[in-house]
């Protein structure tokens, strides 16, 4: 949990002009004004306090409420965000999942569970799972709470990233990522799966079979490609 430390303030400065003299604040409605100015605010600080903070915190740092955050997030998704910015959505949870923030299984260790407070990215994860895999999130009695099964939200990733090509990397990245497993046969087992999974993306069985640690593959072979990327 942080607080703002802001950088090149003159550039916030500058795009907050910018919006004024092109698009015209008098034509906003006061939410837009009030969401413009928290996405420039985020946008120029050092720890990003409005993605990077969980809502109860911001609730308290912003003297407003959950709900009118939420709200905020989700409406600077839509109008404020450049494309770029939009990507950034899904390349910012991919970095957290390869850098160990992973979701838990659950006991039947085919389905991922996720906590996703930000509306922005699970509307950014729901668009790409219903495109790819024709199903999206179960969120059963609570909409933060998400569930998905390993087949879908795997073969989400795989298609996404376009790792179909790069199965031989991916299998010594893979290699590399999970050598803290000591079953020699559970590490064997996930190489073969995902051997089969980037090099086809057909047969759901051989995605189902990957672990936590194969996800953690995935995300830090994406991570890699997104940051090469032109």
């Amino acid at each position: 949990m942080t607080k703002p430390s802001f950088f090149n303030q003159a550039a916030l400065v500058d795009d907050l002009w910018n919006e004024m003299t092109t698009t015209g604040f008098s034509n906003r409605s006061k939410n837009d004004f009030y969401d413009f100015v928290l996405y420039l605010l985020n946008k120029y600080d050092n720890n990003h306090f409005l993605s990077e903070n969980d809502n109860a915190y911001n609730e308290r740092l912003l003297k407003s409420t959950e709900v009118r955050i939420k709200s905020a997030k989700k409406n600077i998704s839509v109008k404020f965000m450049s494309s770029e910015e939009y990507d950034d959505i899904f390349i910012d949870f991919i970095k957290k999942i390869s850098s160990g923030n992973l979701p838990s299984l659950d006991d039947n260790g085919d389905t991922y569970i996720m906590v996703i407070e930000d509306t922005a990215l699970r509307s950014v994860l729901e668009t790409k799972l219903k495109r790819i895999t024709h199903t999206t999130f179960d969120y059963k009695m609570n909409k933060e709470i998400v569930t998905i099964s390993h087949s879908a939200f795997l073969k989400m990733l795989a298609v996404e990233l376009d790792l179909s090509n790069d199965s031989n990397g991916m299998i010594t990245l893979l290699s590399n990522t999970i050598d803290s497993l000591k079953d020699e046969k559970s590490k064997q087992d996930i190489k073969e799966a995902l051997t089969e999974a980037v090099g086809a993306l057909k047969e759901s069985d051989s995605l189902q079979s990957l672990t936590i640690n194969g996800l953690k593959a995935v995300a830090t072979f994406a991570v890699t490609k997104f940051l090469t990327r032109e």
